[in-house]
């Protein structure tokens, strides 16, 4: 109903009312607090009320609400629940009349953190963020981290705003997390002064440079073709969350290895993990695997020449001697870590090998052995060049042995063979190990040869 008012004159001796008030206008209801929220509205004209009343639904009205006058227009509702919604009631009054009820209503608000990082080993510097606390001269902080209480935390640089913005400080407010904090899901506090208390999780991981790396094979042929490196990473008790493992082929690669490379499976150095997202970077010579999530001893396995054939690595070339390589290993737990070095790392030999051997001259018993004897197939016969003055030897297997041997040498012996006999005219000789072979003989004496064998 309108507002109106209404002033009857007598020709008695007073002046009597008759009255009717409207309600007020615009009423709203504002909250950026936890325990608090505005109100505020237009009042009636014509008459101006003497009074309000008001009402508040949940709870019990409290702050300056509980004290308007006809003159108010606004007032603040205390002791409210942070992130609950308010409803309030208001009727204006004149006199004895009343005005309809307008009503507003509000969501008070609720104090919350953000982190950065979310997750990190013990010792992680955290930055935090904050709104909806109430105005304080004081904050508290607490982590707990897996199945154990909350402990206080020293923040640097978080003193609390007094202002009615209920942030935190612009920044950065930091807290470190507690060295010794036990792996998993754990929880900081932050608590104003009037109890509003936010929450945020972080997940407490292993420190850097923890597992272990194991190779297979741990020895390949010196320059073997089609070879296929497997390393199997091991993570500690503690989770990989985003985390990261780098296997360095610096010493490999520079000695000739086949280098890793990602982008065909068809070709040469074929590498591939069974998680997360694998790389190969040559300016370091690093195969990087990123992204890796592990459970505590779960296991990475990261496959340098899959499939083999000629999707496999070729061992470096080695001068004759075996030589060991080293597959440097760093890793990190969360993608807020530096990888760190492994206690250890794994080697893999590249073996001599047992290639063709070459029968080198040089002085033997009793006279020089000479280059150029082709050994015979097993139950032929070796001949020695014409040229050569003194005895030469021959592979055993072969069939006799050459011109100028003491014996029948080792070459003609053979698989099978019968009974060696000695040349005539051999003041030295002695049989072959087997005796002769079909269709090897011996040929006639001289002075006494070095037969070589592989």
């Amino acid at each position: 109903m309108a507002a109106a008012y209404v002033t009857l004159i007598s020709s008695g001796t007073g002046t009597a009312h008759a009255a009717a008030i409207g309600p007020p206008t615009g009423f709203t209801a504002t909250s950026s607090l936890p325990n608090e929220a505005t109100l505020s509205w237009t009042a009636p004209s014509n008459p101006s009320p003497t009074g309000y009343t008001l009402t508040q639904s949940p709870g019990t009205l409290a702050g300056t609400c509980t004290t308007l006058t006809g003159s108010s227009v606004s007032c603040m509702a205390t002791g409210l629940t942070p992130g609950t919604q308010y409803t309030w009631h208001l009727t204006a009054s004149y006199d004895s009349w009343s005005s309809s009820t307008t009503a507003a209503t509000v969501t008070t608000g609720s104090p919350s953190i953000a982190l950065i990082p979310v997750s990190g080993s013990g010792g992680t510097l955290v930055t935090m963020t904050g709104s909806g606390f109430a105005p304080s001269s004081h904050l508290a902080f607490t982590f707990a981290s897996s199945g154990s209480s909350p402990s206080a935390l020293d923040p640097s640089n978080c003193t609390p705003t007094t202002t009615a913005t209920g942030l935190l400080p612009a920044g950065p407010c930091e807290v470190t997390i507690p060295t010794a904090s036990s792996l998993g899901a754990g929880t900081i506090t932050v608590t104003d002064a009037a109890g509003n208390a936010a929450t945020a999780g972080f997940t407490v991981t292993a420190g850097a440079g923890l597992g272990a790396l194991s190779v297979a094979p741990t020895s390949v042929v010196n320059a073997s073709t089609g070879n296929t490196l497997t390393f199997a990473y091991t993570a500690p008790g503690g989770a990989l969350t985003n985390g990261a493992v780098d296997i360095s082929v610096a010493s490999w690669v520079a000695a000739g290895g086949t280098a890793p490379q990602t982008g065909n499976p068809a070709g040469a150095g074929y590498t591939v993990a069974s998680t997360g997202s694998v790389t190969y970077t040559g300016t370091n010579e690093l195969i990087e695997v990123t992204e890796v999530v592990l459970p505590a001893n779960g296991t990475l396995t990261v496959t340098y020449g899959s499939g083999g054939g000629a999707s496999g690595v070729t061992a470096p070339a080695s001068s004759g001697t075996s030589v060991p390589y080293t597959f440097t290993v760093s890793e990190a737990s969360s993608a807020s870590q530096s990888p760190g070095a492994l206690g250890t790392s794994p080697q893999v030999t590249v073996t001599a090998g047992t290639g063709p051997v070459a029968v080198a001259s040089g002085s033997a018993i009793g006279g020089t052995t000479s280059l150029g004897v082709q050994p015979a197939p097993q139950g032929g016969t070796s001949t020695a060049p014409t040229s050569s003055p003194t005895g030469t030897a021959n592979r055993s297997g072969g069939g006799a042995s050459s011109t100028g041997g003491s014996a029948g040498g080792a070459g003609g012996g053979g698989a099978g063979g019968g009974v060696g006999t000695n040349t005539t005219g051999s003041p030295a000789g002695q049989n072959a190990s087997g005796g002769s072979s079909a269709g090897g003989t011996s040929s006639p004496g001289g002075p006494t040869s070095t037969v070589v064998s592989p």
